[in-house]
Formats: structure tokens, C-alpha cells, sequence
């Protein structure tokens, strides 16, 4: 039939392609590797670009890709995000600092934190009931449901992490701000009780 001459002039076309696939495997391999080693031995030595270099790119990367593929949700997410955690760091990078400062980048924080907790427990819990076949109870198909689950892991993955490293950088900016510590770490003065 013609299926079959043309599956096998595809597999004639595609001869010899293995070896070339192999190498394509090894060389990913190898690159994935080295740019490990490089990465770790960044952070070993330059910590702080290090930190901030990778806090921009977690911070801009998926805004763009969301951008071009049109994923309009977290495009708004982001920016409601973003400009509240602007606010709060506009506020911690003051000089001089506000007595309350400190508590509201805090509570900032602590409230990302927490968000993304109960977002990482509740996109968990629906992927565990999705594989236990919950799903079938309401009708609805595992897809959809397993699509949830990963969305919430992943927004609560991603704001965890980010929230995380903005406010390492900020509390360190605004311990040298108040004069508790130096870019070495070493306490200049000691705390009152």
C-alpha cells in the first residue's frame, strides 16, 4: 500500500540518524554539566552577583516567554506582584529609614511566603487526588484537573522563590542602611534590648 512505500522511504531518508541523535544527547549532556560546574563555582565565588544575576533572570524570563506565548494570567500576576514588592523595596531602600519600615517588609514577605505555601499544599493536593481518581467523582476529566494542580504548584514555586531572594537582597540593603551589619557581615554595633 502507499503508507508502507512512504513509511519506508521516511525510514530510507532517516538512515544513519541515530549516531547523529547520540551525539546530539552526549553533547546536551556535556553542556548541561559544564554549565552546572560554572554556575556552582559562580555562586562559590561571587556570591552577591551570583544572587543578583539570578534574581533578574527568574524575575524577567517568564514575564517574557508569557508575553510571547500569550499567557495573559500570569502576565497580570506578575505585574500586580511586581509593583507591590517595587513599593515595599522603594520603601526599605529609603534613607533614612522608617521606624516601620522594617515590620512592613516583613509582613510583605511573610505574607508571600505563606501564599505560596498554601498554593504549592493545594496544587499538591490536586495532583495527588487527579492520580487517585477523584476526579472521576465530579465528571470531569483528569486533564483539567492535573492542569490546575501544576498551575498552582507552579505559581506558588515561582512567587516562593522569588519572594525569597528579593528579600535577602533587601534586608541585607537595609541592615547596611541602619548600620547592624556590613557587606563582610560583620555586626558594626550591637542591637539594644
Amino acid at each position: 500500500s502507499d503508507a508502507r512505500i512512504e513509511h519506508a522511504r521516511l525510514h530510507e531518508k532517516h538512515r544513519g540518524h541515530e549516531k547523529m541523535h547520540a551525539y546530539m544527547i552526549l553533547i546536551l549532556l556535556v553542556s548541561v554539566v559544564i554549565a552546572q560546574i560554572i554556575l556552582v563555582q559562580w555562586k562559590k565565588l561571587h556570591f552577591k552577583s551570583y544572587q543578583r544575576v539570578s534574581m533578574v533572570g527568574m524575575w524577567l524570563i517568564p514575564l517574557c516567554v508569557s508575553v510571547h506565548s500569550h499567557w495573559w494570567r500570569f502576565v497580570f500576576i506578575w505585574f500586580i506582584f511586581t509593583v507591590c514588592t517595587c513599593i515595599v523595596i522603594s520603601w526599605a531602600l529609603q534613607k533614612p529609614i522608617a521606624g516601620t519600615t522594617p515590620r512592613w517588609v516583613y509582613k510583605w514577605f511573610y505574607v508571600i511566603y505563606m501564599q505560596s505555601c498554601a498554593l504549592c499544599v493545594a496544587g499538591y493536593a490536586v495532583v495527588m487526588l487527579t492520580l487517585l481518581g477523584v476526579n472521576m467523582v465530579f465528571r470531569a476529566k483528569p486533564q483539567s484537573w492535573m492542569d490546575v494542580g501544576l498551575l498552582l504548584l507552579f505559581y506558588g514555586l515561582y512567587y516562593g522563590l522569588l519572594g525569597r531572594d528579593i528579600s535577602e537582597i533587601i534586608t541585607d540593603r537595609m541592615a547596611c542602611t541602619i548600620g547592624y551589619y556590613t557587606t563582610t557581615g560583620v555586626p558594626v554595633r550591637q542591637l539594644e534590648a
